[in-house]
């Protein structure tokens, strides 16, 4: 994904770079220099239906066989969330692709970062390159969805949201 690198806090800066398998995992450390464990994440997008929770069983059962040096999170798309988390009972994190700024309004088919936390979701990623190209998202705005999801007690992953070009 071209994402960019996605950090679970902003306060948390780049430490050193190990082989995790076939995966460049980054280690993190916190503000005090404290290791941090390696989030692996995937991002469904727009992709996935009912039919697709069968994968997110088979990860459960992967990661009950071979407990991973990393966390592992699934965001999938917002119609499948609330069954990914009773899916993955705990063995993963599950997240939500994107959240609005504001905690309710008059915003057919957004929804809040306090409805995603009523869903079951941990995590939420802002600032994806395609919101920033197609919908004109700006930096001010993922700030802003950045701290919507602090308020509702979701961890931010914060795209850099640079194209496939750059």
């Amino acid at each position: 994904d071209r994402e960019g690198a996605g950090w679970r806090q902003a306060v948390f800066r780049p430490a050193f770079a190990v082989e995790v398998g076939e995966l460049q995992a980054l280690i993190l450390r916190d503000s005090l220099g404290h290791h941090m464990r390696p989030l692996v994440a995937g991002n469904w997008k727009m992709n996935g239906l009912a039919s697709s929770l069968g994968e997110l069983s088979r990860l459960k059962e992967a990661l009950a066989a071979r407990a991973p040096a990393y966390d592992v999170l699934v965001c999938p798309p917002v119609t499948l969330l609330a069954r990914a988390v009773d899916a993955a009972a705990g063995a993963f994190a599950v997240g939500a692709q994107d959240c609005h700024a504001l905690p309710g309004g008059a915003y057919t088919g957004d929804i809040s970062a306090e409805m995603l936390r009523d869903s079951g979701a941990s995590f939420v990623i802002v600032g994806h390159s395609e919101c920033r190209q197609l919908h004109g998202e700006r930096d001010g705005d993922v700030a802003a969805k950045a701290g919507a999801a602090w308020r509702a007690g979701l961890t931010a992953i914060i795209c850099i949201g640079e194209s496939e070009a750059q």
